[in-house]
């Protein structure tokens, strides 16, 4: 089940940790074990085709406790740093062993300005 309104705030040039836990029509947690894919973007817009930051599986997404159905995305400094302040659309897609594709998670993610250390 594509869990909806996964909004959060992010200043530009900061690291962040974002958690997506994956449940089912039901509410309950899937076993992401056998898991083959795994992509977070953030774009301007939900039906853009330029996409300004891309994480995949073992680059940026990890899965380390597949039975709890979580899903760590961390972005780091630079994938932000260079972006404009405003709202962005985001979204994490999985692929399982059966190659089934599903999306997860959408949100906005709202990068702010941040003053320069």
């Amino acid at each position: 089940m594509t869990s909806i309104n996964q909004d959060f705030i992010l200043y530009s040039g900061d690291d962040k940790t974002i958690v997506v836990t994956v449940t089912n029509s039901s509410g309950q947690i899937v076993n992401l074990t056998g898991l083959t894919a795994a992509q977070f973007v953030a774009k301007k817009y939900s039906k853009s085709s330029s996409v300004d930051v891309t994480k995949t599986l073992g680059a940026g997404i990890t899965n380390a406790a597949p039975t709890t159905g979580k899903l760590t995305i961390t972005l780091d400094a630079a994938d932000t740093s260079g972006l404009t302040p405003g709202e962005y659309y985001v979204e994490v897609r999985i692929k399982d062993s059966s190659s089934r594709i599903g999306t997860v998670s959408v949100g906005t993610m709202t990068l702010k300005q941040a003053d320069s250390l």
